[in-house]
């Protein structure tokens, strides 16, 4: 499979509405290489501070950015907004570069976001999908993006037992960016998934009538109130509120971000071990979903 190159790099420089400060950043071309063998073309852009430098062609990075993927790709690029980029040493203009590089290049995808309609069966009679909505701020507006996850019934029985999502509710999902479905959506072929992420508990509801509210939050630890609670328990009761959703707030927005290997154009110069990054975390209430792409 064709290792991704992100080329055609330059420095741009932006103001946000409402302020003079100019932002700079690194705008690469790039692709997405999908396991299915297609790929989704997108443009990287990395924060830069004024003096820094654009990377060579063909330098390859481990990458974490939020994604936007429009409705028209690949007729339309993917824009990525990275959060981390650490390129991997070595000169890209040599032929022993990419040596050094894994050959496994496909991104991974994990998500949170709501369901806007039934999951379907596809036409192989056993696997099935469904539409997750997810958005994040990205090119400085928030965006949404459309991603189809699929629970892979070919060549594995691991999903037979795992219902499929029901219609607005919110679920966290991980898996492969598998290529793009029939209508263009972008697909995921799922490796783990969490459903009715945000719903209260019915059965902590009921229990709890008559008594004091437990608080979902505290200002101290479990150690500090004199109360340890054993690692096994702790991690029971940890991974069990996380598939209930019962520490979660219902969630009515998404948010997106993306982490990938990339690769860049000219300029054999000597580079830093990584691009500083933007120190200004974007909350969007009432809970942001979540998309990453990793890319080897």
């Amino acid at each position: 499979m064709q290792s991704p190159a992100v080329s055609e790099g330059h420095r741009v420089s932006s103001v946000k509405p409402k302020s003079r400060t100019k932002t700079y950043h690194c705008v690469y071309t790039t692709s997405l290489e999908c396991d299915d063998g297609t790929s989704i073309p997108a443009e990287l852009r990395i924060y830069s501070p004024f003096n820094d430098v654009v990377m060579p062609d063909n330098t390859f990075g481990y990458v974490v950015a939020k994604a936007y993927f429009p409705a028209a790709v690949p007729e339309e690029k993917a824009l990525l907004e990275a959060s981390r980029f650490f390129p991997f040493p070595g000169d890209p203009s040599s032929g022993a570069y990419e040596e050094s590089i894994p050959d496994y290049v496909t991104p991974f995808v994990m998500g949170l976001g709501s369901i806007p309609a039934p999951a379907v069966t596809l036409p192989d009679g056993s696997s099935r999908a469904f539409c997750v909505v997810v958005a994040d701020y990205v090119r400085d507006s928030r965006k949404s993006s459309t991603i189809q996850c699929v629970f892979e019934g070919v060549y594995s029985s691991r999903w037979n037992s795992t219902p499929s999502p029901s219609v607005s509710s919110c679920v966290h999902f991980f898996g492969l960016l598998a290529g793009m479905a029939t209508d263009g959506t972008v697909s995921v072929s799922l490796e783990s998934i969490s459903l009715n992420v945000g719903r209260p508990d019915p059965v902590l509801s009921k229990s709890t009538q008559g008594t004091a509210k437990k608080r979902k939050l505290s200002a101290f630890a479990e150690s500090d109130r004199h109360s340890v609670v054993p690692p096994a328990q702790a991690m029971s009761s940890s991974t069990a509120g996380s598939l209930r959703g019962s520490t979660a707030p219902s969630v009515a927005s998404t948010s997106l971000s993306v982490s990938a290997v990339c690769s860049s154009p000219d300029l054999a110069a000597e580079l830093p071990l990584g691009h500083p990054t933007e120190d200004k975390p974007i909350l969007s209430p009432p809970w942001p979903a979540l998309l990453r792409l990793l890319v080897p």
